[in-house]
């Protein structure tokens, strides 16, 4: 069995070290390092290609667009709902005696600010169940069984 190594098995013992300065030294031949791409290169052009993008969404892109060609002359603002809507308002503040202020938990409003607040409560639509709370009576629809004391009463009413 023959076994030619040509190269040493362990990185520490060779000396390669001379061979490899002499061939840097030879006259003939000029060696210069290729310049590494630089990181921003490689981004901006995977940049130029957004369109695949996971992260990109083509209708939002759309509404932007629109949005721009709105906004060209006049900047458009969001209409925000009142933040406080379901805080009630202070009843102290309206007669003019709450001492707490800022700290209260309820909501100090001016009169006009109340008045907006009530028009704009009453275009909301209340559904007729939150509206109508009665007492319940026993006996008013037909498959319903009175109690024996309603049906005690009933009797002596007869």
């Amino acid at each position: 069995m023959d076994l030619n190594i040509s190269k040493p098995l362990v990185a520490d013992y060779d000396s390669s070290d001379e061979e490899d300065e002499k061939a840097c030294l030879v006259p003939g031949k000029e060696n210069h390092a290729v310049p590494l791409i630089s990181a921003s290169e490689i981004l901006d052009k995977n940049s130029s290609d957004v369109s695949s993008s996971v992260f990109t969404n083509p209708y939002q892109v759309a509404e932007n667009y629109e949005q721009s060609i709105l906004e060209k002359h006049v900047k458009m603002t969001e209409i925000k709902e009142p933040e406080l809507k379901n805080k009630k308002i202070c009843f102290k503040f309206s007669k003019g005696k709450c001492k707490l202020g800022d700290n209260c938990s309820f909501r100090h409003l001016n009169p006009t600010q109340i008045n907006d607040l009530m028009r704009i409560t009453d275009d909301e639509e209340i559904p007729e169940k939150n509206k109508e709370k009665s007492k319940r009576r026993c006996g008013l629809k037909d498959d319903l069984v009175p109690p024996k004391k309603y049906m005690k009463t009933y009797n002596n009413y007869k």
